[in-house]
């Protein structure tokens, strides 16, 4: 069986149908689902036909009750503390499919106290990045890692989100992840990698077709490449030297 601990919460998803019109009336549709980075790999699991248990706290309110019931209807196990309120993201889509999260994350980050029968029938303890963010809840689940590894259970640790991984700093995060011991470290690259301001990081990096001067040269500047001002602006081809470090990896 899979185990995820983390969140669990109600997303109000807004797709606007233009730009927001400020201090005034913005048609949009709204939709509410369930969400939570592990209550989301538990659902795909079980809608794959694993045996997979959700562990986490909600409140103890209908919202918390309804996600629950949501995640044991498609076959998932529920192991959660009911207390306090239950989270809520509001996910801003605009008309370019670009995505703002505004989050609350309620009683998700507060799981103390953490049951070692959550851990029983487990191959596996899934931990994402964001269950190692605020406390009690990164305790908690330092904690689980700990007594998983002793049990012979692996343990997954997913890094979330890039801008995450920025405010707590590279040095730190990696510390705090190998602390856990995992098994397998499972990261995610970010949307037009390189691109900069017009591109990085957004959902309309896959529609950009081409990139001005002055991107082009932000590019060449990022990555260091011998490219002189003339060459990048005639998207010159670079080959590196045949004993570069770079055709060592492709070759490894």
């Amino acid at each position: 069986m899979l185990g995820a601990i983390g969140d669990l919460v109600e997303d109000v998803v807004v797709r606007l149908h233009g730009a927001i019109n400020l201090a005034s009336d913005t048609d949009a549709d709204v939709t509410r689902r369930r969400g939570g980075s592990a209550a989301n790999v538990v659902e795909a699991a079980a809608r794959d036909g694993a045996a997979a248990r959700f562990i986490g706290q909600v409140g103890d309110d209908p919202t918390g009750r309804w996600l629950t019931d949501a995640l044991e209807a498609l076959g998932a196990e529920c192991s959660v503390r009911r207390i306090g309120r239950t989270g809520t993201i509001v996910v801003l889509v605009d008309h370019d499919g670009e995505r703002t999260m505004l989050c609350d994350r309620g009683a998700c980050t507060e799981l103390t106290d953490p049951d070692p029968a959550w851990l029983d029938g487990l191959h596996t303890l899934h931990i994402p990045y964001y269950s190692l963010d605020l406390e009690p809840l990164a305790t908690t689940s330092a904690t689980l890692a700990a007594w998983a590894a002793d049990r012979g259970i692996a343990v997954a640790v997913d890094t979330s989100s890039a801008a995450l991984l920025e405010a707590v700093g590279p040095a730190a995060a990696l510390a705090r992840i190998a602390a856990l011991r995992p098994s397998v470290v499972l990261a995610k690259t970010i949307k037009g990698y390189g691109m900069g301001e017009v591109g990085e990081g957004r959902m309309t990096a896959h529609q950009q077709k081409k990139l001005e001067r002055d991107d082009l040269i932000a590019f060449r500047n990022r990555f260091a490449l011998p490219l002189d001002d003339a060459q990048t602006e005639a998207l010159a081809f670079y080959r590196p030297a045949a004993d570069a470090p770079e055709m060592a990896y492709l070759r490894a």
